[in-house]
């Protein structure tokens, strides 16, 4: 059916299905990096409770955690992790770099990182988050040195 005054095709149960689909989908993906985003921060608290001083890169995480998403580009959130963690000064750069031991990083290079000061969540009601997954290392060969600090 044709649209009105230049509004286009409005009416198209196809179309429509197809795009409840696509929002469904979407809605879950959304749902799977919260659902992540909880379990990297338990695995997170965890291991400063177990050790304060340990170092850890990004291969750590994801052997603990596993990935957010499915497939090629939808798993930025990762990265985006490790930087709002950062911004919050939660983490710091331990100024050294460790090759990622994931076969579909291609040995790429990761950032080491440390605890800065961890600003736990309270949970309404006053207690902490603090579940207990089993930190894990994807640990590697290390750099270090002034090409450390790309």
């Amino acid at each position: 059916m044709a649209g009105v005054d230049g509004q286009g095709d409005l009416f198209d149960s196809g179309e429509g299905e197809r795009r409840a689909e696509e929002g469904m989908s979407k809605a879950m993906r959304a749902l799977r990096v919260q659902h992540w985003k909880d379990n990297a921060n338990a695995w997170f608290y965890d291991l400063f409770d177990t050790d304060p001083t340990i170092e850890f890169i990004a291969d750590d995480l994801t052997a603990a955690v596993g990935l957010p998403d499915i497939g090629p580009n939808n798993n930025n959130v990762v990265g985006a992790w490790f930087s709002a963690k950062a911004k919050r000064g939660e983490i710091v750069f331990a100024m050294r770099l460790r090759k990622s031991a994931r076969i579909d990083r291609h040995v790429g290079l990761q950032r080491v990182w440390r605890f800065g000061k961890p600003q736990r969540p309270v949970i309404p009601g006053g207690s902490a988050i603090s579940p207990n997954p089993t930190p894990q290392s994807g640990r590697d060969a290390e750099t270090t040195g002034a090409g450390a600090l790309t």
